[in-house]
């Protein structure tokens, strides 16, 4: 049995959801649908202009109506009737809940939630037309509904796997077993308390890893709008090109630095199980794509790419003498009241660097200010910055460090503070922000002197 995932990227349009259902025509198989390319967005606006504004947008609302439903006539003839009905129960909840909110004047994170995954369950019916019209039948699956579970409430929740695992093959085996193909809603769940909670930007990865998983899946297919993951993001121009394989830590290493292909929690519920993961191209499913892999026998010049977080902020700290470990603990707990997310730390004797997004920069210099019993203090805050990743097992080895510091000094790139990375063989440059692109593509250069250009294709982003 295989899970496939198909993020917004590839659900443009009715022609999007024919290739969608071609692929995905081979059951037994569980498909896991984000928003289609754009909605969460829109969603998002709407969202804001009833709580902000008091006010219904009524252009905005139509629009998305309209796109849903002119899909539809082009979808599913087979079905018609019982999805347009669907549909348009789904858009009477949706503008009954968005006129409530209007009146309130707030809407609370359960209700942002569930606001906010009307794109995928939209996304699923549609879908699921699509694929009973071109046979076998399908069957459209609330991930609320049918068991995917969050550990807590809110918009940055996880899943609870065990929770998950008794629910879901409760209520979609039998509809394996029927020959029928669930669409199953990615992003969002079912939260404790009995409302909706999300799993984070691009969370319909993680989703369908976490049922591959919990189903004991074969393989899990990831289909994303570019050839898998790439030795650089094409945004910064160079020349990538896709790798052939990855480890799973050298993927979850790439995700945490900035590398947008997957969520960085994908991975999480699969570590200890035998299950092949693979990223390929909706639109060119003739090509390969990336294999992640548990293990990779490699030489020591093999680098898998690089990659950046294109706004941070460097934050130093002096710290008192003291036991280290205290400090640490100390520190964790201060950030994680701030949600404040530390993508890199240097430590030294007196001395902390934290390297963290600068959209979290302000957040953890309020809480560091005011956690006065803090065996550390801000000395300096230095914004415009950029983090730059290069992973692979090239930054272990003597030789492969000095290409790549000698590449940066010949290029003039500024290194303001290095460190290790964190599990996969990885080294973490900070640079000014203005000299990223330029960093990215000389160390690229470096290793992938020789590589040819791919066609150059324009990803919408892959979902929410």
């Amino acid at each position: 049995m295989k899970v496939m995932k198909f993020g917004g990227g590839c659900l443009n349009d009715a022609g999007d959801l024919h290739r969608a259902a071609a692929l995905a025509a081979c059951p037994p198989v569980v498909i896991v649908v984000s928003a289609m390319a754009g909605v969460t967005d829109t969603l998002d606006l709407i969202l804001k202009t009833v709580a902000n504004r008091g006010r219904f947008p009524a252009g905005l609302f139509q629009g998305l109506r309209k796109r849903h439903f002119d899909c539809l006539e082009n979808v599913s003839a087979a079905t018609h009737g019982r999805l347009n009905s669907d549909l348009e129960n789904q858009f009477n909840r949706l503008e009954e809940i968005l006129r409530g909110i209007a009146c309130i004047g707030e809407a609370p994170p359960s209700i942002q939630a569930r606001i906010l995954g009307f794109g995928e369950r939209l996304a699923s019916i549609l879908l699921a037309g699509a694929l009973t019209t071109r046979g076998p039948a399908a069957v459209p699956c609330d991930a609320h509904q049918c068991g995917i579970t969050a550990d807590r409430p809110g918009t940055e929740a996880r899943i609870d796997l065990p929770e998950t695992r008794r629910r879901l093959r409760r209520n979609l085996k039998p509809i394996l077993r029927s020959g029928r193909i669930p669409v199953v809603t990615g992003f969002y769940g079912r939260a404790p308390d009995g409302g909706t909670a999300t799993f984070g930007r691009n969370a319909s990865d993680y989703s369908a890893a976490a049922i591959a998983c919990v189903l004991e899946a074969a393989e899990l297919v990831i289909w994303k709008g570019v050839d898998g993951v790439m030795t650089m993001d094409p945004a910064y121009g160079g020349a990538p090109r896709p790798v052939e394989s990855m480890t799973w830590e050298e993927v979850e290493e790439l995700t945490h630095f900035g590398a947008g292909i997957l969520h960085p929690l994908t991975l999480e519920p699969l570590r200890n199980s035998r299950i092949r993961v693979r990223i390929r191209n909706f639109r060119h499913p003739e090509r390969p794509g990336t294999e992640i892999v548990p293990t990779i026998e490699s030489p020591g010049e093999r680098l898998c790419g690089v990659t950046c977080h294109p706004s941070a902020t460097m934050m130093q700290l002096s710290v008192a003498p003291g036991n280290g470990q205290r400090v640490l603990s100390r520190l964790e707990e201060v950030l994680s009241s701030a949600a404040a997310r530390v993508t890199s730390l240097i430590s030294a004797r007196d001395r902390i660097i934290l390297v963290m997004p600068s959209e979290d920069a302000r957040s953890a210099r309020r809480a560091l200010s005011r956690s006065g019993d803090s065996p550390f203090r801000i000395v300096r805050t230095r914004d415009n910055h950029a983090l730059v990743a290069v992973v692979g097992q090239a930054v272990r080895g003597p030789r492969g460090l000095a290409r790549i510091m000698d590449a940066l000094a010949v290029a003039g790139v500024t290194i303001e503070a290095i460190a290790p990375g964190i599990t996969a063989p990885s080294l973490c440059l900070v640079v000014p922000g203005h000299q990223a692109g330029h960093c990215l593509r000389t160390i690229h250069k470096q290793f992938f002197p020789t590589a040819a250009s791919p066609p150059r294709e324009t990803s919408t982003g892959d979902e929410i």
